[in-house]
């Protein structure tokens, strides 16, 4: 059973704080679902599924550590000619690896959900602290 879980439905998207705990993606993937063919954006579904799927998995395991007590902050809007989505957690951060992740050596093994956001996204980007990763993607 999923924990907290609070949505507010905004014009153009859809706010949620919710616990960190990994029943609460497949939750927001549904709701990522709706909302993009309520913007008429049902083509961008896989997509963008695909990179909530993987920042979210990264902000319960890692920057929450699992703990259902931390709070995730999860955004999606539509805005203008594109759709941003932005994913916090109240952990401690990472040092992002400059622009892309590295395509070999040891750090592969952990790094492929930051190569499927580069794939997917136009933009990825991470605050100072490493624990917000902003996506955006062009309609």
């Amino acid at each position: 059973m999923s924990g907290r879980y609070n949505k507010t439905k905004m014009n153009s998207g859809v706010h949620i704080a919710m616990s960190a705990q990994l029943d609460n993606i497949d939750r927001t993937c549904h709701d990522v679902d709706i909302c993009l063919r309520e913007l008429q954006l049902p083509d961008l579904s896989f997509d963008i599924q695909l990179g909530v799927r993987e920042a979210l998995t990264n902000a319960v395991k890692h920057g929450s550590q699992n703990d259902p007590s931390k709070q995730i902050i999860f955004q999606i809007n539509k805005q203008e000619n594109k759709v941003v989505i932005m994913v916090k957690d109240e952990g401690c951060g990472f040092v992002p690896f400059g622009t892309k992740p590295p395509k070999e050596g040891p750090l592969l093994c952990c790094g492929r959900g930051l190569n499927i956001m580069h794939h997917y996204f136009d933009k990825v980007t991470f605050n100072e602290r490493g624990n917000e990763v902003v996506l955006v993607k062009g309609i």
